[in-house]
């Protein structure tokens, strides 16, 4: 198969050669920041999750936290991080205690 070309990262300043857009350390930099998209992102746009979540709402219809309407469905356990899409991995949420915990994780995983 043949290989791309080298050219500059495309982060300011950086004199570094790749293959893509950005040098490994500029792509981490730039997908941490939201710059760049997540590799999981195109998983959670899938017919597989869209159906599973799907599922899951059905059978857990109220918020863990608060037991209002739960509109999204978390994974415990991070798919980054190894977690599965079992429903033991898994817990309905509101919109607000979703937004809640994704800030926290956020936080204590910088």
């Amino acid at each position: 198969m043949a290989r791309r070309s080298l050219k500059k990262c495309a982060h300011p300043g950086c004199p570094a050669s790749t293959e893509n857009r950005y040098c490994e350390l500029h792509a981490a930099q730039h997908r941490a920041m939201g710059l760049i998209d997540n590799p999981d992102r195109k998983y959670y746009s899938s017919r597989k999750w869209r159906r599973l979540r799907r599922l899951f709402l059905e059978e857990h219809p109220f918020c863990e936290f608060c037991k209002q309407p739960a509109e999204q469905v978390h994974h415990v356990l991070p798919r980054s991080q190894g977690g599965s899409d079992d429903f033991k991995n898994l817990q309905a949420l509101c919109i607000r205690c979703h937004s809640r915990i994704t800030a926290r994780n956020k936080h204590t995983s910088s």
